[in-house]
C-alpha cells in the first residue's frame, strides 16, 4: 500500500509539462483539540533545505509554542494521569488517545505476496513452460488417436508440473513467513527509548511513544520519530540514509515524470544524428551509437553529520543515528507519518544481496545445466536415428513427441534448481532457531557466515563483563583506598574542596545520564552519618545513558554520602554550562565549561587516566592544595594506580580540572583542541571502576578455542586491565601476545602480519586501531588503487613507493598475495559508536541487545538479546550447520543428477528403450529438489561441527570429502541400475515362477469387439495390457536409492556413520519426507499405473526393491573408511597457524569451576 500523504521533499524545480505538487497549509489550529496530522507534516518537508520547515515553525511561534500546543512541557513531558484503560500493557488513556489521533509508532510493511501468487510465479520459467507446452500437444496428439486412454499422455505431466509447483510455492511461503518474524522483532522489539513523562525518565520500547512526548537523545542513539530539538549540547545526526532514500524516491518521480519528454528528445536526436549521417556518409554508413539523455540524480548525499540546535536546523529526522552530543526533543510525527516512512513507501526496496554460497550455487546450476542439457541433446538425436517406424501402440507423432518430452523432463531433473531453495530454507531455519536462543538475525547472510568465523574481536566492557561498573577503588587527592577499602564515606576523609570539585565535575560532567531508583530500590533519604561503607550494600538503581557516568553518579550517593538526587538539584541550582564537549571515541574524553565563583570560569575534564594525567599539570595533594606534577610523579601515577587498578580489573577514569580567566565572545566557536590542550590542568581523582566478568565467557571462549576460533579482547583500557581481564577470561596466554595501541600505530605492514598469528590483546585501542585490525585480518575495506591508498593516508602518488608497504593497513594487492585464501572471517562485536567502522569492517558485526546502542544495533548483521557471549558460539554452530546443510544437499543432488543422466545416456547408446519416462523423471525431480531441501535444509547441528575447524572464506563447494561421497554413490547406484536394465529380466519371476518379460511388454493384443470384422479392425495391432515390469523395478529402485542416500548425505564432513543413522527426533522434516515420498512411490506404482506407466509389484517384488536401494547405506559406511582430506596441507596449516596461539592454555590463567562443556542451546 503506498501512501502519498504530502509532497517529497528536496525535489528540484518542476519541468515544463509537469504536474504541479499538492501543497499542504503551514498554518497550526491554536488548540490541540483541532491539530491533526496533516498540520505537523509541512514542518519535516525538506532535510538539506530546511529554510521552508523553519518558516513553517516560525509562523506558528516556534518550538515552544508548538510544545504548549501538544499539551506537553519540555522539562516534565507529558503529564501522567491516574485514570487507567488497560490499554497497551495499562498504559494511560492520554497516550492511547494520543496513538489513534497521531497514529502508532509502527513503520507499516508491504504485505507478504499470497500463496496463489507464488505459485503463479513458480510457472515463471523456461523448463516449466515448455513442460506444459508439451504436455499440451501431447494430451491433444493422445486424445485424438486414442479418445478413451489418450488422456494418459498428457495430462499426468500437468497434474506433477502443478503438484510440484503447489509444494515449493508452499515452502518459499513458509520461509517467507519466518523471515518477516525476525524482520517484525527487529523493526519494534529491540530498540528502546529514554522518554520524560510526569518529570520522570523512563526506558520504554520505541514504538510505544507518542506525539507530545519528551525524549532524550545521546551519541549510539537511533531517533525513534521526526522530533524537534529542545535543548541540548553538540548534536549531530547521519542523515545519508534518509537522503539516499529521498534521492530514489523523487528521481523516480521525476524520472516517470519526465519519461514521456525524454523519449521524445532522445527519438528526435537520434532523427536529426541518422539525416547527419546519411549525407556525410551515404546510406550505407555504419550507424553511430547515439548519446540518449538519460534522468540523473541531482542530490549530492556527503556523509557528513549535520549539526542540530534549537535555532538554525532543530529538526531531528526518524530513524537517522546521533553520533554526537545529547538533548532532548519532542515527538512530531511517529510510524507511518514520518518523513522516512512517506519517503521509503514511495522507494522500491534494493534487492537483497545474495550470499557468496548463493553465488557459487548459481554459477553451479548454470555449468550443470549446461552439461544436463548436452547430455538430453545427445538422448534425442540418438533417440531420432534409431526410429524405424510406427511400433505397437506408438505412432511416428507420438515417438518423436515423447523423444522432446524426455529432453525436456532430463533437463529439468539436471538443472539443480533446488540448491537456491535448499539454502534459503537452511538460512531461515537456522536464523529462526537462533533467534529462539538468544540471538537476532538482521541480516540472513551472517547466518552462513558465522559458520566461517575464524576470529572474534571482542571488547570488555558489555561482551566479556557485566555492563555495570562499580567505583570500587581509586585514588582521591593523594590518598589511594583499594578495592577492600572501597572509597570511604566522604565528609570523614576529602577536604570540602575536592568534594565539591568532584560534585560539580560528575554532575555537571555526565550529560543527562540519570539513575532511576524503583520505589523498592531507592536508598534512605537525606545524607546517613556513620561508617564508610553505610550504603555499600544498596541495590543498584537503572542506568538511563552511559554506563560510565552512571557509575559516576552512583559514587555521589553510595559512597559520598549525597541525596540520590543530588545531583539534579545542583544541574537545576547552577543551570545548563557554558559550553558542553561531549565524550568521543577519537578523543577518550568529555569536558564541559562552567561559572565558577572563585575564577570566573573552569573546565571540568573526565577521561581515560593515562590521557588525563600526561595532561595535567598539578595534582592535587592530601589537603587539596595544588602542586606540580613531575616526570616522577606522573611515572608513580602510571605504575602505582593506574597499573595498580588495571591490575585488579579495574577501568581507571581520570577527574581534573583548569581555571580560565577569559573566554571569547563567541564561545561556540570553542573547539576540542582549545580544550584538551588548557595548560594548568590539575588532577583531582582517579576512580577505579570495576565490572565482574559475565559468569558464562571462560567456558565459551574455552569452546571457541576449541573450535578452531581465535578470540583476541581490543578496548580501550589500559595494558595492565587488558591483560587481567583477559587472563581471566583464558583469552590471554603469554604477556608476548598483548601490545598497547601507541606500539601497534608504529608497526609496519610486515611486522603486523608477523604479530596477528599471536596478538591476543590490543589496549587502549581507538576506534581506527580496531578497524585497521579487522581489514588487515580479512582484506576487506583495503585500497584497491594507488589513489584510493593515497586518500585514505591523505598523502601524495609521489610517496607511493616509499610507504606504501609501511602504513597500515596496507593495500590489497599486497595483501591478497599474502593470503591466498582469502584470508581469516572475523566477526566483530560493538556497543558504542566507535565500533561503527570496524564493524563495517568486519564479515560479521555483532550487536548486543541489552548494554549495546541503538546505532549499532541498528547497523548490526547479529544481535545478541541475551547479551551472552555464549550465543556468539551457538550461532557459529548454527553457522556451520548451514553450510553442512548445503552441502550435504549438494551432495545428494550431485548423485542423483549423476546417476539418471548416465543411466539415460547408456541406454540410449546401446539402443534400448529408456528405463525412465517423462513422468519418472519428473518424480524424480520433485523428490530431489523440494523434498530433499525440506529434509536435509531443516538438520540440526550435530556436536561434532565444534571439533572441525572453520569453513575456509573461498573453499569449494564441492571439496574432497564430497567428490569422494558422490563418486562412490554415483557408480554403486549406476552399477546396480545397469545390471537390472541388462540382466533384470532374469533375475526377477512372475507368480507362475516365469521370468518378468525384458523392457516394455505387450502382454495382451486388443481383439476385435463383438460384430466388428477384420476388414473393419484396425490395421495396426494396438495393445490392450501392457506389462512394465521391468522398467517398474529399476524405477523403484532408483528411487529408493535416493531415499536411502538422503540418509548417507545427512553428513559429508565426518568419517563416523552414527551421525547418519542417529538423531532423527532432532529433525521432524527428515523422516517425515521419507515417509512421504515412500507413500507417494507405492501410490505411483501400485494405484497410479496407468499415468506413470508402471505395473503393479508383487510383495516379492517390493523387498527385493526396497532391499537393494538399502545397500546404498552400507555402502556409504564403506566410503566414509577411505581418508581423504578434506583442504590441501596449505589450507590447514593457514587456519592452524592463525589459532595456534589461542588454543594453547595459560598456566597463569584461572581454571573455571562449575562450568560444564558447552550444549547446544535449544530453543
Amino acid at each position: 500500500m503506498k501512501l502519498y500523504l504530502c509532497t517529497m521533499g528536496d525535489a528540484p524545480a518542476e519541468e515544463p509539462g509537469e504536474t504541479p505538487h499538492a501543497t499542504l497549509s503551514i498554518n497550526i489550529p491554536s488548540t490541540y483539540s483541532s491539530i491533526s496530522v496533516q498540520h505537523l507534516l509541512p514542518l519535516f518537508e525538506e532535510v538539506q533545505n530546511v529554510t521552508k520547515n523553519s518558516e513553517v515553525l516560525s509562523a506558528n511561534g516556534g518550538v515552544s509554542k508548538l510544545t504548549e500546543l501538544l499539551e506537553s512541557h519540555a522539562e516534565e513531558g507529558l503529564p501522567v494521569e491516574k485514570q487507567k484503560t488497560g490499554l497497551l500493557g495499562g498504559g494511560d488513556k492520554q497516550y492511547e488517545y494520543r496513538r489513534n489521533r497521531f497514529g502508532r509508532n509502527r513503520m507499516p510493511v508491504p504485505p507478504a505476496d499470497p500463496i496463489w501468487r507464488l505459485v503463479l510465479e513458480s510457472f515463471n520459467d523456461i523448463v516449466v513452460l515448455m513442460l506444459l507446452f508439451l504436455a499440451f500437444i501431447s494430451l491433444i496428439i493422445g486424445l485424438v488417436e486414442d479418445p478413451v486412454n489418450g488422456a494418459y499422455e498428457g495430462l499426468p505431466i500437468f497434474i506433477i508440473v502443478f503438484v510440484t509447483s503447489v509444494i515449493t510455492s508452499l515452502v518459499e511461503y513458509r520461509q517467507d513467513r519466518l523471515l518477516r518474524q525476525l524482520a517484525k522483532v527487529g523493526r519494534n522489539e529491540e530498540t528502546f527509548a529514554n522518554v520524560l513523562r510526569g518529570g520522570q525518565l523512563q526506558r520504554v520500547k520505541a514504538h510505544d511513544i507518542v506525539v507530545g512526548d519528551v525524549i532524550m537523545l545521546q551519541a549510539g542513539d537511533t531517533i525513534p520519530g521526526d522530533c524537534l530539538f529542545l535543548e541540548g549540547d553538540s548534536v549531530q545526526s547521519k542523515e545519508t540514509e534518509l537522503l539516499a532514500i529521498i534521492d530514489s524516491a523523487v528521481e523516480r518521480n521525476r524520472n516517470k515524470s519526465l519519461e514521456k519528454k525524454i523519449a521524445e528528445e532522445n527519438a528526435k536526436k537520434a532523427k536529426e544524428d541518422e539525416e547527419a549521417r546519411r549525407k556525410k556518409y551515404g546510406k550505407n554508413a555504419k550507424k553511430k551509437e547515439v548519446n540518449k539523455i538519460k534522468a540523473h540524480s541531482f542530490t549530492d548525499i556527503a556523509d557528513t553529520p549535520v549539526a542540530k540546535n534549537a535555532t538554525e536546523n532543530p529538526f531531528l529526522f526518524s530513524q537517522c543515528d546521533i553520533v554526537a552530543g545529547h538533548c532532548l526533543a519532542i515527538v512530531i510525527a511517529v510510524g507511518k507519518h514520518t518523513k522516512w516512512a512517506r519517503t521509503a513507501l514511495n522507494v522500491d526496496p534494493p534487492p537483497i544481496p545474495l550470499t557468496p554460497t548463493q553465488d557459487k550455487l548459481n554459477q553451479m546450476v548454470s555449468k550443470v545445466g549446461q552439461v544436463g542439457f548436452a547430455v538430453a541433446l545427445v538422448v534425442f538425436i540418438i533417440q531420432c536415428i534409431n526410429f524405424t517406424g510406427p511400433t505397437l501402440g506408438e505412432t511416428e507423432s507420438r515417438y518423436f513427441m515423447n523423444a522432446f518430452v524426455t529432453l525436456v523432463a532430463i533437463v529439468a531433473v539436471a538443472i539443480p534448481e533446488g540448491l537456491p531453495l535448499a539454502v534459503t530454507i537452511s538460512l531461515s531455519f537456522s536464523a529462526n532457531k537462533i533467534f529462539k536462543t538468544g540471538a537476532l538475525m538482521r541480516r540472513l547472510a551472517a547466518c552462513e557466515t558465522m559458520g566461517k568465523v575464524s576470529t572474534i574481536l571482542t571488547d570488555k566492557t558489555g561482551s566479556l563483563m557485566e555492563p555495570t561498573f562499580t567505583a570500587s577503588g581509586g585514588w582521591f587527592a593523594d590518598l589511594y583506598y583499594s578495592v577492600s577499602d572501597g572509597i570511604p564515606n566522604g565528609p570523614r576523609r576529602f577536604p570540602k574542596v575536592l568534594m565539591d570539585a568532584l560534585i560539580e565535575n560528575i554532575s555537571q560532567n555526565t550529560g543527562h545520564t540519570l539513575l532511576s531508583y524503583p520505589s523498592s530500590l531507592a536508598p534512605p533519604a537525606g545524607k546517613v552519618e556513620g561508617g564508610k561503607n553505610d550504603r555499600a550494600t544498596m541495590p543498584r538503581p537503572e542506568i538511563i545513558g552511559d554506563i560510565v557516568d552512571g557509575a559516576l553518579l552512583w559514587m555521589l550517593t553510595r559512597n559520598m554520602n549525597q541525596e540520590q538526587d543530588y545531583y539534579l538539584k545542583f544541574r537545576k541550582e547552577h543551570g545548563n554550562p557554558i559550553k558542553r564537549f561531549p565524550f568521543t571515541p577519537e578523543q577518550g574524553r568529555s569536558a564541559v565549561l562552567v561559572k565558577h565563583e572563585a575564577s570566573g570560569y573552569r573546565l571540568y575534564i573526565k577521561g581515560g587516566a593515562e590521557l588525563i594525567v600526561n595532561q595535567c599539570a598539578f595534582y592535587w595533594n592530601n589537603n587539596a592544595v595544588a602542586e606540580p606534577m613531575d616526570s616522577a610523579k606522573r611515572a608513580y601515577f602510571a605504575t602505582q594506580i593506574i597499573g595498580r587498578l588495571g591490575r585488579a580489573s579495574m577501568s581507571p577514569i581520570a577527574l581534573a580540572h583548569c581555571d580560565v580567566d577569559s573566554l571569547p565572545s563567541d564561545v561556540s566557536m570553542l573547539s576540542e583542541d582549545w580544550v584538551y590542550n588548557q595548560p594548568g590542568l590539575v588532577l583531582e581523582a582517579i576512580v577505579g571502576l570495576a565490572a565482574p566478568v559475565r559468569p558464562d565467557v571462560i567456558e565459551a571462549v574455552k569452546q571457541c578455542q576449541a573450535a578452531g576460533v581465535m578470540v583476541r579482547l581490543v578496548t580501550g583500557d589500559n595494558l595492565d586491565a587488558a591483560k587481567t581481564v583477559a587472563r581471566r577470561c583464558n583469552i590471554l596466554t603469554d604477556d608476548e601476545n598483548a601490545m598497547d595501541a601507541s606500539t601497534f600505530r608504529k608497526l609496519s605492514v610486515a611486522q603486523l602480519d608477523a604479530k596477528l598469528p599471536s596478538l591476543q590483546v590490543l589496549a587502549r585501542a581507538k576506534a581506527n586501531d580496531k578497524r585497521i585490525l579487522t581489514v588487515r585480518l580479512n582484506g576487506k575495506g583495503l585500497p584497491k588503487s594507488k589513489k584510493a591508498w593515497c586518500a585514505e593516508h591523505n598523502v601524495g602518488e609521489d610517496q607511493w613507493d616509499q610507504k606504501a608497504s609501511l602504513l597500515l593497513p596496507g593495500y590489497y594487492d599486497e595483501w591478497k598475495n599474502k593470503n591466498l585464501r582469502g584470508g581469516q572471517v572475523v566477526a566483530t562485536t560493538g556497543n558504542r559508536m566507535g565500533d561503527n567502522e570496524a564493524m563495517k569492517a568486519a564479515d560479521v558485526s555483532l550487536a548486543f541487545g541489552i548494554s549495546g546502542t541503538n546505532v549499532t544495533k541498528k547497523h548490526s548483521a547479529m544481535v545478541i538479546m541475551n547479551d551472552r557471549f555464549p550465543s556468539i558460539l551457538n550461532a557459529m554452530h548454527w553457522g556451520r550447520c548451514v553450510n553442512e546443510n548445503i552441502q550435504s544437499f549438494l551432495q545428494f543432488q550431485l548423485t542423483v543428477n549423476a546417476v539418471a543422466l548416465l543411466l539415460t545416456l547408456i541406454a540410449a547408446v546401446v539402443n534400448v528403450p529408456l528405463p525412465l519416462n517423462p513422468m519418472m523423471l519428473l518424480w524424480i525431480n520433485l523428490i530431489m529438489d523440494t523434498l530433499a531441501a525440506v529434509a536435509l535444509g531443516t538438520e540440526a547441528p550435530t556436536p561434532n561441527l565444534l571439533e572441525l575447524k572453520p569453513f575456509l572464506r573461498n573453499a569449494s563447494l564441492t571439496d574432497k570429502l564430497l567428490k569422494r561421497n558422490v563418486i562412490v554413490q554415483s557408480l554403486f547406484q549406476l552399477f546396480v541400475l545397469v545390471i537390472l536394465l541388462f540382466e533384470g529380466p532374469n533375475m526377477f519371476q512372475t507368480d507362475d515362477l516365469s521370468f518378468i518379460s525384458r523392457g516394455n511388454h505387450c502382454s495382451k493384443l486388443q481383439t476385435p469387439a463383438a460384430g466388428e470384422t477384420v476388414t473393419t479392425a484396425p490395421s495396426t495391432p494396438v495393445c490392450e495390457v501392457w506389462d512394465y515390469t521391468h522398467y517398474t523395478i529399476i524405477f523403484n529402485v532408483f528411487v529408493f536409492m535416493q531415499i536411502f542416500n538422503e540418509i548417507n548425505a545427512r553428513s559429508v564432513h565426518t568419517n563416523s556413520w552414527r551421525h547418519t543413522l542417529t538423531g532423527f527426533h532432532r529433525n521432524l522434516y527428515f523422516p517425515g519426507v521419507l515417509v512421504f515420498t515412500i507413500l507417494v512411490q507405492v501410490a505411483i506404482i501400485q494405484f497410479f499405473s496407468a499415468y506413470f506407466k508402471t505395473t503393479p509389484l508383487s510383495v516379492g517384488h517390493w523387498i527385493a526393491c526396497v532391499l537393494l536401494g538399502a545397500m546404498s547405506v552400507p555402502v556409504g559406511m564403506l566410503m566414509r573408511s577411505v581418508k581423504v582430506k578434506k583442504w590441501k596441507d596449505s589450507d590447514v596449516h593457514f587456519i592452524q597457524d592463525s589459532i595456534a596461539s589461542s588454543t594453547t592454555q595459560s598456566k597463569e590463567a584461572p581454571v573455571a569451576t562449575g562450568s560444564s562443556k558447552y550444549v547446544l542451546q535449544k530453543p
